[in-house]
């Protein structure tokens, strides 16, 4: 009776070393390990641990879990999408811009570009073509910023009396600036397609009452890879005048097109 008890003494306690967790480190090549960390612990058992650190995942579990994890690690540590948006703004009609779709609409005010540390700009010299184009760098998944600004002259006259009674007019002018814009998270898809969510930022500055006015609306738009897709279309002059705002549509009654192009760098 006591050789029975002892042998499942030791069946039971070789049972539980060969149960015991373990610790195992496993290297990122591509993905941050503080990025990959939450995919990882909603599979994790309650009595499994896992900590990131730089470009490493350390990791707490039976065999069993610590196996399962790495397959999963496999899948999303992928390389990062860098990406590069390339809007341009034209008076012609694009031919691909047939392949695209749009949903909501976008109103900003009138402004030019006014390109940032990672936007470049540059336009055609020829005076019949104004085409501008405008091209900023990032990833995929994360906003990447296209700030469109304004600078709006505004003049003020002052009235100077001075000693000896004579009567002056100064005039001066001061410039108010609306930064216009959006922020778009993009995203190629494995069939080369790509979705891109618009979040734009505009500014309006009123006349009648010195505010600068300012809307959010996002919208999302989608296409093929290295394409051009129609993103809007811009009012003229006229429209500012009597609305206030340039409104951003896709009816065709409007002066100049707004494109928005989406590359994968590799």
């Amino acid at each position: 009776m006591r050789n029975i008890a002892f042998y499942i003494f030791i069946t039971l306690f070789s049972a539980q070393l060969f149960a015991e967790d373990k610790i195992e480190t496993i290297q990122l090549n591509h993905r941050l390990a503080s990025e990959v960390l939450p995919e990882i612990q909603a599979f994790l058992p309650k009595q499994a641990t896992a900590r990131a650190f730089n470009d490493f995942i350390i990791l707490q579990a039976d065999s069993k879990t610590i196996k399962q994890i790495k397959q999963l690690i496999d899948q999303l540590d992928t390389p990062i999408q860098r990406l590069k948006i390339t809007v341009v703004r034209t008076d012609q009609r694009l031919s691909n811009q047939n392949a695209s779709q749009i949903s909501g609409e976008i109103s900003v005010s009138d402004g030019d570009v006014a390109a940032g540390a990672s936007i470049k700009k540059w336009s055609t010299k020829n005076a019949r073509n104004k085409d501008h184009y405008f091209q900023a760098q990032g990833v995929a998944n994360k906003p990447i910023a296209i700030i469109m600004g304004q600078d709006i002259p505004q003049q003020e006259q002052y009235l100077i009396l001075s000693s000896n009674g004579h009567l002056a007019v100064q005039n001066t002018t001061h410039y108010i600036n609306i930064n216009n814009g959006f922020k778009a998270v993009a995203r190629i898809l494995p069939n080369h397609q790509v979705v891109i969510d618009i979040h734009p930022i505009f500014g309006h500055f009123s006349q009648q009452t010195g505010i600068v006015e300012r809307s959010n609306i996002v919208s999302t738009i989608s296409g093929e890879e290295g394409v051009w897709i129609l993103l809007g279309e811009s009012s003229n002059g006229k429209n500012i005048d009597q609305y206030g705002t340039t409104r951003y549509h896709s009816h065709e009654q409007q002066q100049q097109n707004i494109y928005i192009k989406i590359e994968q760098l590799l």
